[in-house]
């Protein structure tokens, strides 16, 4: 007599004992581990970050915290932040934001050379 049928039962038995061991895991290992939230937040890797100057990114964060130049975007938040290898090569990330922004706004340079129409006016109070 054969034995393969009996080793492929004892191989479909394995195989159901391991498929209800996994299900028996995986939602263990969820309701263990800690909640993703933004207190870790991978900013930039090492070698992206240039040795002399900086690099500016917009971050999407889960949950709005109340930070000075969080945008909203929809559920989310979005905070714009800089990045800067120091010169001890430790490595800095600023909240980059403006108190008044106005991107509509010209150059210094350009409103006090605007010619005749801004002629009377203060340069720092002038629209262009």
């Amino acid at each position: 007599m054969s034995n393969l049928p009996r080793y492929a039962l004892a191989v479909g038995v394995a195989f159901l004992l391991l498929l209800g061991l996994l299900l028996l895991v995986r939602p263990l290992i969820y309701s263990v581990a800690p909640p993703r939230d933004d207190s870790v937040y991978v900013v930039a890797t090492t070698s992206s970050v240039p040795t002399n100057g900086h690099l500016v990114r917009d971050f999407l964060l889960n949950t709005p915290h109340g930070l000075l130049g969080e945008r909203r975007s929809g559920e989310h938040a979005v905070i714009h932040v800089v990045i800067a290898r120091g010169l001890t090569g430790l490595f800095s990330v600023v909240n980059a934001w403006f108190s008044s922004w106005r991107p509509t706004r010209a150059p210094r340079a350009e409103r006090k050379n605007a010619g005749v129409a801004g002629c009377g006016q203060r340069a720092s109070r002038s629209r262009a």
